[in-house]
């Protein structure tokens, strides 16, 4: 098979027509077309769906699981909720028409 690609049939071309006994089958162009693409996709030993998965859905184990990132990560959740308060805050006035 070259390396030029898979080429899709015109649009002409009829997909399957009936064989000398009656039974569908499909065109040359696109049994040649649909067998490029079994080959491109790597045949019947390609990987299959829950291989691809795994293997693209893995995430990197953390790096920075030190208890001084622990702490880093505390500090920054304590300080994140101060200033979600703040806002709650803020937001109550704006609804009471009493900015502080």
């Amino acid at each position: 098979m070259a390396e030029d690609g898979v080429k899709f049939p015109s649009a002409r071309q009829p997909v399957w027509m009936r064989d000398q006994s009656g039974l569908p089958v499909f065109t040359r162009p696109w049994f040649l077309f649909l067998q490029a693409l079994w080959i491109r996709q790597g045949g019947a030993s390609s990987p299959d769906t829950p291989d691809v998965v795994l293997q693209f859905a893995q995430e990197p184990v953390a790096q920075d699981s030190t208890p001084a990132a622990l702490e880093r990560l505390q500090g920054e959740v304590a300080q994140m909720r101060e200033e979600i308060a703040e806002l709650y805050k803020e937001i109550n006035s704006l609804r009471q028409g009493t900015l502080i």
